[in-house]
């Protein structure tokens, strides 16, 4: 028999017999999973600062900022809080910011008066204390004349014992000035004649002399007598034994 091709219109039957059926379509591939995302890590906590403690000043707005600046972790040392000290607070500022510290502009603030406030008050303190060196020379050209001396004779240990007396103010000043005059006097021959640190008072028994002191032992026992017995120092036998034995 022959069969006769029905040529390309033909239909050709799918495997499962379904007329026009071809190859069955590949099934669509599965969606690949979402890569696992990694959990952020949490933020580490802040170091919290050890706190500093101030030693207090007795001015309650000083003490309230060094109380503050210390809990910041701050201490003397800090560059920031030394330049503070010499009046200049930016540094500070910006050291307070960078911890985050709550109130750091009004603490500025409080400090800026409290040191504007020191300042007046060292500055009425000095022009007191001069006035009362000034009286204890004699004068104003007596004490630039004991000054002068005092910077061409007294040894360099003597000059940073009698500063620091001086820079004390007060009577430690006040002390520190009559050890000048009187030195000076008596390398010229001549009687003290300026007024005393302090006034007569009544004087406990003094003690027999052990030997000679140096002029800076002299100066630290008269103000150690000072201390001891109080105003009219100079009037006790045992200042004048200290000034008997004082290295001429």
């Amino acid at each position: 028999m022959i069969r006769f091709n029905r040529g390309p219109y033909k239909a050709e039957a799918s495997p499962e017999g379904e007329e026009g059926g071809g190859a069955p379509a590949a099934p669509a591939p599965a969606p690949a999973p979402a890569p696992a995302q990694k959990p952020e890590p949490a933020p580490e906590p802040e170091e919290t600062p050890e706190p500093i403690e101030y030693e207090k000043t007795g001015d309650a707005t000083l003490d309230y900022v060094l109380s503050y600046i210390g809990e910041q972790g701050l201490d003397h040392d800090n560059p920031a809080v030394k330049a503070a000290l010499s009046g200049d607070f930016a540094q500070l500022e910006v050291e307070l910011l960078k911890k985050g510290a709550v109130g750091a502009d009004k603490i500025i603030a409080l400090a800026q008066r409290s040191f504007e406030k020191y300042q007046e008050e060292e500055q009425s303190n000095l022009a007191e204390t001069g006035k009362a060196l000034i009286e204890i020379a004699g004068g104003e050209d007596q004490w630039e004349e004991v000054v002068t001396w005092a910077k061409d004779n007294a040894e360099p240990e003597e000059k940073e014992e009698i500063n620091a007396l001086l820079q004390k103010g007060g009577i430690s000043a006040k002390i520190a000035a009559q050890f000048l005059v009187s030195s000076y006097r008596n390398t010229q021959g001549t009687e003290f004649e300026g007024k005393s640190a302090a006034p007569a008072a009544a004087t406990p028994a003094a003690s027999a002399p052990s030997g000679p002191i140096s002029r800076v032992e002299f100066a630290k026992e008269a103000e150690r007598l000072y201390r001891k017995v109080g105003e009219g120092y100079q009037k006790t036998p045992e200042y004048r034994q200290l000034a008997q034995r004082r290295a001429r």
